[in-house]
């Protein structure tokens, strides 16, 4: 029974912290195989894998959920997801789940129905962390090792009133003096985009400023949502991504790791070539 507690600890644990790997895996799962793990593991750790599934596996693990599961899902999801998962079903079911939602909830995916497919207000999501230019670099990182931004490559400034005024790398935020303010480190934010941009504008930005994330800000530059890169929302087929599940930080013996060495990690690069 102890050795059955661990391996549920350890299994939730993974999805929490791969989502990206596990979502990529997932994907190659046939059917009855991805409606098994859907039963083994809690609603809550599936939220972050959700987040990255593609359209098709996305309605196949939801329909696969027992009622408990959506509920938990649905009530803790971002409302992007939410409305993912909505959209597949008939609308009295629709209707009927939005009114089970906690308020707020139902407010953002409402607000969210209102944009086009396929624009940048329907397809972000909340920007989860942000912070202000005089906060203290200790103080950030105490709020981000509690937080649920695990892969962001860098986090939004915004002023007293949420406008947009910049972004904070996180490696820098990590090496930067705990007494220092994020107006210290931070640098100037090009590349947001509005409400109203289409996927192609989105994809476009993304490839330009090679960024993992574009800003989504509206007629006053206010921050309203994140656009994050991911390889199929660009239009890259499933079968055409290859996962690597080896891990930098569990493999000491052959591969450098920022995370398990910190300043003292060495470097190591990697190259891509094209087939034929």
């Amino acid at each position: 029974r102890r050795f059955m507690r661990l391996f549920d600890e350890i299994r939730t644990t993974l999805f929490e912290s791969q989502p990206a790997e596990i979502a990529l895996l997932l994907e190659q799962l046939p059917e009855d195989s991805l409606q098994e793990v859907i039963d083994a593991v809690p609603a809550l750790a599936l939220i972050p894998v959700m987040d990255l599934l593609s359209a098709r596996a996305l309605r196949v693990a939801f329909r696969h959920m027992s009622v408990e599961q959506r509920t938990n899902v649905l009530s803790n999801a971002s409302p992007r997801l939410v409305l993912m998962l909505i959209d597949s079903m008939d609308q009295a079911s629709r209707e009927t789940m939005l009114a089970s939602l906690p308020e707020r909830l139902t407010r953002e995916v409402q607000r969210l129905q209102e944009f086009p497919e396929n624009t940048a207000g329907r397809l972000m999501e909340s920007a989860r962390e942000t912070v202000h230019p005089e906060d203290r670099i200790a103080d950030v990182l105490l709020v981000l090792k509690d937080s649920s931004l695990r892969r962001a490559r860098s986090i939004y400034v915004v002023d007293s009133e949420n406008r947009l005024c910049g972004r904070a790398d996180m490696q820098e935020l990590a090496l930067a003096d705990a007494d220092w303010t994020i107006r210290d480190i931070m640098s100037d934010t090009t590349g947001s985009l509005p409400l109203t941009a289409t996927r192609e504008e989105i994809v476009d930005q993304l490839d330009k400023l090679r960024v993992d994330a574009i800003p989504i800000v509206d007629y006053e530059m206010r921050l309203v949502g994140v656009v994050r890169y991911q390889l199929r929302q660009s239009g890259v087929a499933p079968e055409q991504i290859a996962v690597q599940p080896m891990c930098t930080m569990c493999r000491d013996d052959l591969l450098h790791s920022y995370r398990r060495d910190g300043t003292r990690a060495g470097r190591q690069a990697m190259a891509i070539r094209r087939k034929g």
